[in-house]
């Protein structure tokens, strides 16, 4: 998960109890940044990747 692909549904104020056992923290999906830089900048050089972890050599050289 790429750190701007989800965000909490519900942020609360305050601390986090630690009275409790377990913790559920729901993501919902957020918009592409890259699609909105491109909404804002059609001619705007753009650079993006993803990164992959764990995959053969001959799956990353099918990826290109």
């Amino acid at each position: 998960m790429a750190v701007s692909d989800y965000r909490i549904k519900d942020a609360f104020d305050g601390k986090i109890s630690s009275d409790a056992d377990e913790v559920t923290i729901t993501l919902i999906k957020t918009p592409k940044i890259i699609a909105m830089l491109r909404k804002l900048a059609p001619k705007a050089i753009i650079v993006g990747f993803k990164l992959l972890f764990r995959v053969d050599a001959t799956h990353l050289i099918e990826r290109t």
